[in-house]
């Protein structure tokens, strides 16, 4: 008798992971002796965050959303298991000298205000959904032929130009820049992803390696290169990609074992990257730095102790908000809708020239926390830092608090209206279409203010419309002519020859 094979469905999986966050948090309530950060009613918001997670999942399971995906995966990674990092480390909170959380009391309130904004963005999901119940249409005729040839061409072009700098090749000089921005490897990525999987069981296993092979090396180049978001971002890449054809993720035993032993080997990666930034390594592409001090066995099991803080950090988009929500005021007068028009203008309608003067939000924020002037283009040059901020306090900041909550509404139901109209002529370009949808919604939600976000958004559109068509067979078979006996003999049938 065969052996049914035991599918995992993500929905089920979050959920799990859900409580098991909230019992991690609690456990390590109990036996921290410094939980300055952290008190009672945290615990019981982390509680409560869990709840509303599993009550969308539950939504989910009967109507497939990607974007409660995605909504959920965030939440539960980025700032429900930030709890329990502050918890087992609090030094992660203030390894800059500084705390982005000033106190408890500011760290519940941002949750609170979380909590209330995503259940805004899950009613925003649900009102476009029933709108769009009876306004349903095919997503286009079915894509028949994979294009193999094209992906990994656009994938090897991708590769040699974002890592020329560091390959210590750069044929087209300056152009290089600029040709990165449109030629942006995540949403290349995000294409490939998306194609493989439409056209997953048509794909050879050969193919299916070279594809793997390509995306371990562009992990392996992102990271000597000095980045540190090597796995997450192919992740992320894959998970949309899947999301925009299927609807729901499903993994065997294998797939979950392989998932689990990927979250050291990311740890070990975000490690050598962060230990080749503190090295001042940035000309090329090298592995040496990993093992230059051996003999006092810097590359071990202590250095990758010594970084996790950093990791803690890096993973904590909870800090982020607390800050600007806490702190609102403050950064009104870089959050604002003058300063994000100038900075529109400047840094996206103007490329290459000021009209203004106005640097990107991101970039600015450095000298408001330091409560220095709004900086100039060459302070930025200078001192260059971007700052996360996330669209949670962003958005607090630029709405003046909770009429925000208006505008996350607004936002669910945009977003899921476009992901459900949307159509073209070709079924996998629909899907294509709806992955970088919902990579649009990620970045949205992970922000870096609105200036960056329109910019993020024309760059994505642009390079859909340059490379989506290579992804896209239009390879019809056509009947040139028909022969038809006007007679039919008894036993044979009318041949249809096609040329």
């Amino acid at each position: 008798m065969r052996k049914v094979k035991t599918k995992y469905d993500l929905n089920v999986l979050l959920r799990i992971v859900n409580v098991f966050v909230c019992g991690v948090c609690i456990y390590l309530y109990n036996i921290c002796e410094d939980n300055t950060l952290v008190n009672i009613i945290t615990l019981i918001l982390v509680c409560i965050f869990a709840v509303e997670n599993i009550g969308m999942l539950v939504y989910e399971k009967r109507k497939r959303n990607p974007f409660v995906i995605i909504l959920v995966i965030v939440m539960t990674v980025f700032y429900m298991l930030r709890i329990a990092t502050i918890l087992h480390m609090p030094a992660s909170v203030s390894i800059f000298g500084f705390s982005f959380i000033p106190s408890v009391i500011a760290l519940n309130d941002t949750m609170i205000f979380i909590l209330l904004s995503n259940a805004a963005m899950f009613a925003g999901f649900y009102f476009s959904e029933k709108y769009c119940e009876i306004q349903k249409k095919k997503i286009g005729e079915a894509d028949g032929f994979p294009q193999i040839k094209n992906a990994v061409i656009i994938i090897a072009l991708a590769v040699l130009i974002c890592f020329c700098d560091v390959l210590s090749f750069s044929p087209l000089g300056r152009l290089n820049g600029f040709i990165q921005t449109f030629l942006n490897r995540n949403t290349i990525m995000l294409f490939t992803f998306t194609m493989l999987s439409y056209h997953y069981d048509g794909i050879s296993p050969r193919n299916r390696i070279l594809f793997a092979a390509a995306i371990i090396a562009m992990v392996i180049l992102t990271t000597l290169s000095g980045s540190r978001s090597g796995i997450l971002t192919v992740s992320v890449a894959m998970l949309m990609g899947i999301l925009a054809v299927k609807k729901r993720i499903v993994f065997n035993k294998k797939i979950v074992f392989a998932g689990l032993l990927i979250v050291p080997l990311s740890i070990v990666l975000f490690t050598a990257a962060t230990l080749k930034q503190n090295l001042g390594i940035k000309d090329k592409l090298s592995t040496q730095y990993l093992f230059e001090d051996s003999g006092s066995n810097s590359f071990n099991f202590e250095l990758v102790n010594r970084y996790l803080p950093q990791l803690y950090y890096r993973l904590g988009f909870l800090d982020y908000s607390t800050e600007l929500i806490a702190n609102r005021q403050k950064f009104a007068q870089i959050i604002n809708g003058q300063y994000y028009a100038e900075s529109i203008v400047d840094n996206v309608l103007t490329p290459g020239f000021d009209v203004f003067g106005t640097q990107r939000t991101s970039n600015s924020m450095r000298f408001i926390r330091n409560e220095e002037p709004i900086p100039g283009r060459e302070q930025i040059e200078k001192f260059y830092h971007t700052d996360q901020m996330g669209i949670y306090g962003d958005y607090y900041v630029f709405f003046n608090g909770y009429p925000a909550l208006i505008v996350f509404l607004f936002s669910g139901f945009l977003f899921q209206f476009v992901f459900n109209t949307l159509k073209s002529e070709n079924a996998l370009k629909t899907c294509i279409y709806r992955a970088v949808l919902i990579n649009i919604f990620y970045i949205w939600l992970n922000s870096f203010g609105m200036d960056w976000f329109i910019f993020d958004l024309i760059v994505a559109i642009i390079t859909t419309f340059l490379f989506a068509r290579y992804y896209v067979s239009n390879r019809r078979r056509k009947i040139v002519f028909r022969i038809e006996p006007r007679k039919k003999p008894i036993g044979t049938h009318s041949v249809a020859q096609e040329i």
